[in-house]
């Protein structure tokens, strides 16, 4: 599971990316003393464009568990997941400068983890099935082991049904209904019209009711 910040397998990186991702981590450079949390997105933001490692440091803790979940329900791998949210965020601090502050910080993330993620998939094609990886959940209450077995049983069924449909359909069901994020906010990561993303969100959940029902005979667990 991921700490507080993304950690960077830093045998793999060339010394280009190590030097870039060191001074995002704030491993290198000067470091900027008393940066609140509570700063918005944006300040943060201009605080790393002008050198502040402290303040980008503070993007990658609040940020870092989002990315690498969402490049792992895309990717069903702990270590591809790993290696996406590390690539996210030397992307960000490489382009801080393009950054448009009218956008939320959170949706410029998403379509460089989202991006990422698809070319990583669009590489995997060929090579078969990725192998399901062992991975902790997110923190929550703990439940019995019934429960738990009943939960993860129900888990890797719609890990199925999402590896079975086309591409542009599992990302739309992954950013509506897994992530919960709006349709209209997914629009603008997939730079797609809101029209359109409904409309594709619409199939998609359709899509992933005929099939689980026609796999489990059971009621689909994706709002209709």
């Amino acid at each position: 599971m991921l700490s507080c910040a993304v950690k960077v397998p830093e045998e793999r990186l060339s010394v280009g990316r190590r030097r870039g991702f060191a001074r995002a981590a704030g491993r290198r450079g000067p470091r900027s003393s008393g940066v609140s949390e509570t700063l918005s997105d944006n300040e943060l933001v201009k605080r790393a464009r002008s050198g502040d490692t402290a303040a980008f440091r503070v993007l990658v803790e609040r940020y870092g568990k989002k990315a690498y979940w969402t490049a792992y329900n895309m990717l069903r791998g702990h270590e591809d997941a790993q290696d996406i949210a590390q690539e996210a965020f030397i992307r960000i601090h490489r382009f801080l400068d393009r950054y448009n502050p009218k956008q939320k910080f959170s949706t410029w993330l998403y379509q460089i983890v989202v991006n990422l993620s698809i070319d990583a998939l669009r590489r995997r094609k060929g090579r078969g099935s990725a192998r399901l990886e062992s991975v902790p959940e997110a923190a929550t209450d703990r439940p019995g082991p019934a429960e738990e077995a009943e939960r993860t049983e129900r888990r890797e069924k719609v890990r199925e049904i999402l590896d079975s449909l086309p591409e542009q359909y599992r990302v739309i069901l992954l950013l509506r209904d897994i992530e919960g994020l709006p349709s209209r906010e997914v629009a603008e990561i997939l730079n797609m019209n809101h029209a359109t993303v409904r409309w594709r969100l619409h199939r998609a959940r359709a899509l992933f009711k005929e099939t689980w029902e026609s796999r489990f005979g059971l009621e689909s667990p994706v709002e209709r």
